[in-house]
């Protein structure tokens, strides 16, 4: 992304939502996700819902009005990226639409082409992976707000976040790989019974 940016390449990101996947009603059912995936994110979603709901004195269960929606953060960190000139959304309704210029607006004071030194840093994450320490990406700090920042933090904490079991065994990625190792053993099947029939 870095040697893009340099070069004057502008990326695109697609599907901040993960096809349905960071949404409150989940994915639909053709989704090529692992299930351990569909369940992660389910978990996430679930957590986000809680964080605005406290117990209260009696044993219920009171509304703290913190709304965090899972959705909201995905495309927040998403349109946090620098590197990223564009980012592409789809949405069904008017609603979304709405909800969606709501979050891009949280942007509207925000240089990115100012670099502070602040936008991540590299550090050593579970299993020897590197990845960029969100929480420094000066970004997020302007446009998330607190509770939105912990919430994210505890999404992303990859020892006990809803994540950590995903990206230890590498389930994270559905980038249709498995979908096209399907299809090929499918049509290597197919073509193996075809020339079993004709060969009799």
């Amino acid at each position: 992304a870095k040697f893009c940016k340099q070069a004057n390449i502008n990326l695109m990101c697609a599907a901040p939502l993960s096809m349905g996947l960071l949404t409150n009603t989940g994915p639909p059912s053709w989704h090529p996700a692992t299930p351990s995936l569909k369940e992660a994110c389910i978990e996430a979603a679930e957590l986000c819902r809680r964080r605005g709901v406290v117990d209260d004195d009696d044993g219920g269960n009171t509304n703290n009005n913190i709304n965090i929606n899972i959705s909201s953060l995905a495309v927040l960190f998403a349109l946090s990226q620098r590197e990223v000139g564009c980012t592409l959304i789809g949405m069904k309704n008017v609603e979304e639409v709405d909800v969606a210029a709501d979050l891009a607006v949280r942007f509207r004071d925000v240089d990115f082409d100012f670099d502070d030194g602040s936008d991540g840093c590299d550090e050593e994450g579970v299993h020897g992976q590197r990845r960029k320490r969100w929480w420094w990406n000066s970004i997020l700090n302007r446009v998330l707000s607190s509770e939105e920042k912990e919430m994210l933090e505890l999404l992303m904490d990859e020892v006990n976040g809803p994540f950590a079991k995903v990206w230890s065994n590498g389930e994270y990625r559905w980038d249709g790989m498995a979908e096209v190792k399907k299809f090929w053993s499918l049509v290597q099947e197919r073509k193996c019974g075809n020339d079993a029939d004709n060969s009799s």
